[in-house]
């Protein structure tokens, strides 16, 4: 069985070959199991119907990563087209992923925001006198792809990002990296939030490094 946050802080990312994201998680399924399940809510309460699977598989080049979503309605940006970047995009349905090639303690990482919609957003994070500071002037991942199923109510979104732009010039087994797997569902009324490692904080938080895991590598 893979491991899952709920028994270990470490999840493993198995070894595959690169390819062309499609945005309904086949290649992922066909490569590997899930490596952990996003079964709880930041504060540690159950997730319950939404509790989301994730896929993480390697290259020498890239890190990929696959989620599928289970909703009960969607809030998305109908209006505008997808596959490009939106400022604000936190506010609405999301996979995301916050990652860094550092060790604890993490003070410079990357977030990485995809809709269902294929709407992305990069972020440059950085922590300075406890405060986070961010830049999205770049767009760090090499390609994202989601896609709805209305009939099963599950949304899913898939992302690559290269290993060099992520300050390691390439990939290995037994690599580690710190991170946090995260979704955010739902109208402002009704919002939930999801953490691989919950934050534990007083108000929904995904900007709490210490309260990252780690992906090893395996082959």
């Amino acid at each position: 069985m893979p491991e899952t946050g709920r028994q270990t802080d470490v999840i493993h990312a198995r070894k595959c070959q690169d390819f062309t994201l499609s945005g309904d998680l086949q290649h992922f399924k066909t490569a590997g199991d899930p490596a952990a399940e996003i079964d709880r809510c930041w504060d540690g309460s159950p997730a319950g119907a939404l509790a989301s699977v994730v896929y993480c598989l390697w290259s020498e080049k890239a890190l990929y990563f696959g989620f599928s979503c289970p909703f009960t309605e969607l809030s998305m940006d109908t209006g505008t087209p997808g596959e490009q970047p939106r400022w604000a995009l936190w506010d609405l349905d999301i996979a995301e992923i916050l990652i860094s090639p550092m060790a604890q303690p993490v003070d410079h990482y990357y977030e990485f925001e995809v809709a269902p919609s294929g709407h992305w957003l990069d972020l440059e994070v950085v922590f300075c006198d406890g405060r986070p500071f961010y830049r999205w002037e770049q767009r760090f991942h090499e390609m994202v792809r989601s896609k709805i199923d209305l009939d099963r109510r599950i949304w899913t979104a898939e992302l690559k990002i290269a290993v060099a732009g992520l300050s390691r010039p390439t990939a290995k087994p037994g690599d580690e990296w710190s991170l946090n797997l995260l979704r955010a569902d739902g109208p402002a009324e009704a919002r939930r939030y999801l953490a691989l490692w919950p934050t534990l904080t007083p108000e929904p938080d995904f900007h709490v490094p210490s309260r990252f895991g780690r992906m090893r590598l395996v082959e």
